[in-house]
Parts: structure tokens; C-alpha cells; sequence
């Protein structure tokens, strides 16, 4: 971390980004081995926990049409009354689709049947 302390004064965002990204690569190979093992979603009689969220749209049957897509990049995220709670990240809690207060950030819950953990928030 002292490294891209020292190099933030002088580089871009990309340039540390990149640098992070290789950092990550080359230290912490079985970790990001072990991750890209990990399932996508993980669902129980009640609830789906993804990173993003699921095509709703769908019903019952999210799973057969679930693409890495939107598992782990949908966006924006949606609210209102699904037959599993659903609990993701990806989007922050302080968006205008969700708490719109810039200021916000924690578990969003929108009254029905999701659950947005924002990943700045403190109280996780």
C-alpha cells in the first residue's frame, strides 16, 4: 500500500487502478483462484444473495435466464415485491433509485423484498 500511496501523487486513476489490479495478480493468486470458483448467487427457501441482482422479470424461474451480466452487473437496481427476498451490493445505497440522499450510506431495504448492502457503509 506505501507503493500506490507514493505513486498517487503522480499517476492517474487508470495507471493506479492498472497497478492495483497487477499488485492483486501477482500476490494473490490462489485467493483469485479461489473466488473465480465461487458460485455467482447463493440461494436458500427465501432469499438469493448476488452480487448485482436477477431478472425478476422472470418470476420463479430468474435462474434458468440468469446471465453473469446481470447477476453481477445489473443496473438500476429494482424495488417492489418478489416471491425471495433478494440481497445484493453493486449499486450504492445513496443512488436515486434507492435512498436518494447522497449522504446515505447502509442497508437500503426497500419495504418488500430487497436488500442493498452499499459497500461504504459502516455498520456491516
Amino acid at each position: 500500500m506505501d507503493f500506490l500511496n507514493q505513486i498517487a501523487r503522480t499517476c492517474s486513476m487508470e495507471t493506479i487502478s492498472r497497478e492495483t489490479v497487477r499488485m492483486i495478480l501477482s500476490n494473490h493468486e490462489k485467493l483469485i483462484w479461489w473466488i473465480w470458483q465461487m458460485p455467482l448467487y447463493f440461494e436458500t427457501k427465501s432469499q438469493i444473495f448476488v452480487h448485482a441482482g436477477v431478472d425478476e422479470e422472470a418470476g420463479e424461474y430468474w435462474m434458468w435466464g440468469a446471465s453473469d451480466n446481470t447477476l453481477l452487473g445489473k443496473f438500476p437496481a429494482t424495488k417492489g415485491k418478489f416471491y425471495k427476498t433478494i440481497i445484493a451490493g453493486h449499486v450504492g445505497t445513496c443512488s436515486r433509485d434507492l435512498a436518494a440522499d447522497r449522504s446515505y450510506h447502509d442497508v437500503y431495504y426497500d419495504g418488500e423484498s430487497h436488500y442493498y448492502i452499499d459497500r461504504y457503509s459502516r455498520n456491516i
